[in-house]
């Protein structure tokens, strides 16, 4: 188990946000076999406001209703399909099987945890309590792409931010498919429903 706890979080008087962790690692006996504190992230904010739109999102939610367009992926979990917001922006919705329905609401917590760590997640909301919606991640996944881009992406700050908040939340499900690419360059990590399960 990885237990972790958010000592502090807070953006200080430069506008740089500070987040302190405390992330405790327990061996086979009854003691933590490692403990870890200290200062992490500085400078999240600016990194986390390129993917936080939550405000946002759910401004377009409030306008009014969502056109649901066409499925754009299925798989166990349920389906996505793109919509097209109040406002004009586009996104997708995820809806999950009735079997699988408390993922929607371990995406958005997965959602609000990534952005205070300053990780590449996108804002998730509820839609319905079976489903969520995202803001379309403009750009491909990495399947398919040249190792060495992908290897840049996974090396770059954000890359390595991605992989300390997978770590965090105990996401085993970070495949090719789950990793994006933005038209911008930037990794982006989607598909959150199976953390928080250790």
């Amino acid at each position: 188990a990885l237990p972790i706890s958010v000592l502090s979080n807070a953006v200080d008087d430069k506008g740089v946000r500070q987040v302190s962790l405390k992330l405790v690692e327990y061996g086979p006996g009854e003691g933590p076999a490692r403990v870890v504190t200290g200062a992490a992230w500085q400078g999240a904010a600016k990194l986390a406001s390129d993917y936080d739109d939550a405000p946002a999102l759910q401004k377009a939610l409030d306008v009014g209703a969502f056109k649901v367009g066409s499925e754009i992926g299925s798989g166990a979990e349920g389906t996505v399909k793109e919509v097209t917001f109040a406002d004009g922006t586009t996104g997708v919705q995820k809806v999950f099987t009735v079997t699988r329905a408390e993922e929607s609401e371990t995406e958005v917590l997965a959602s609000k945890v990534g952005l205070a760590m300053g990780a590449p997640v996108p804002a998730a909301l509820r839609s319905a309590p079976d489903a969520i919606v995202e803001r379309l991640v403009a750009g491909s996944t990495f399947q398919g792409l040249p190792m060495d881009v992908t290897d840049a992406a996974r090396a770059s700050e954000a890359g390595q931010r991605l992989k300390v908040f997978d770590w965090a939340v105990g996401n085993n499900d970070r495949s090719v498919t789950n990793m994006m690419l933005g038209t911008d360059g930037k990794i982006v990590g989607i598909d959150h429903g199976l953390v928080f399960r250790n």
